[in-house]
């Protein structure tokens, strides 16, 4: 197991178990001093790893077999480490919390696992295919309810001779294009969720949790078409992903969870 740990404005490394155990004795290494494992995932006081408190992070700081020392805080940048993602941010736009200093876009990540007491990755409870596959299709019975809807409300306005040269062809681009992007874009932008969504308990958030935006929610809808052109692979995926990721989860850089 290779060990890091953090000397003043210093980062160490990496370190043998038997070189930790070693710099513990001679007292280079204390209680209150952040270490860093492939265990832990995260810079902890070595006091804390030593009692067992090892809670893992989904965006833990990997020192990438780094050999050399490494600064963590500089005076000429005049920002820290994030404990969590391990860039370095300006201190202004840093949280403090305990030992550790979090940038802003691992707050939501790291302070959940905190009230949580537990691994931050049981925050994100991953949607599998099947369940995906019910909210899908409800929606599309929802959209396809809305297109026959419109046809029906068409034809009694209009009447029955005006519907194969108007209200039908209007139909089919509301049916195909129309209802569907918008459908997708409000909900999973106002409400993280369609429909299907809700009813089955899922939610579509960014990789840290956070909320998809109506622009990405509109890209996601037409790189969902590109998973279906592609004979569905892009929706088979989710079984074989650790994540659950289609495609066009990939794409958008987007997770569906379940709430």
């Amino acid at each position: 197991m290779h060990w890091y740990y953090v000397d003043g404005s210093k980062k160490i490394g990496p370190l043998t178990d038997e070189d930790i155990g070693r710099l513990v004795e001679e007292g280079v290494v204390s209680d209150d001093t952040l270490v860093w494992n492939e265990v832990i995932s995260r810079w902890r006081s070595y006091g804390r790893v030593k009692s067992g408190i090892t809670v893992d992070s989904p965006k833990g700081l990997s020192p990438e077999a780094e050999t050399t020392l490494v600064p963590v805080r500089t005076e000429d940048s005049g920002g820290s480490f994030c404990s969590v993602c391990g860039k370095i941010c300006p201190d202004e736009e840093m949280t403090l919390s305990g030992d550790f200093r979090i940038c802003a876009a691992c707050k939501p990540v790291f302070f959940q696992s905190e009230s949580d007491g537990g691994d931050s990755r049981s925050v994100m409870d991953y949607a599998g295919f099947w369940i995906r596959f019910l909210a899908k299709t409800i929606d599309i019975a929802i959209t396809s309810l809305g297109g026959f809807l419109f046809v029906i409300t068409g034809v009694f306005l209009l009447g029955i001779d005006a519907a194969p040269f108007g209200v039908v062809p209007a139909a089919l681009v509301f049916f195909q294009y129309i209802i569907p992007v918008t459908y997708t874009t409000f909900f999973v932008g106002r409400f993280a969720a369609t429909p299907g969504k809700m009813i089955c308990g899922l939610r579509i958030v960014t990789p840290d949790g956070g909320r998809v935006s109506y622009l990405r929610a509109f890209g996601r809808y037409f790189a969902g078409l590109l998973s279906a052109v592609i004979l569905m692979m892009g929706y088979v995926m989710i079984a074989f992903d650790k994540e659950k990721r289609a495609l066009h989860d990939h794409i958008c850089w987007t997770r569906v969870i379940r709430k």
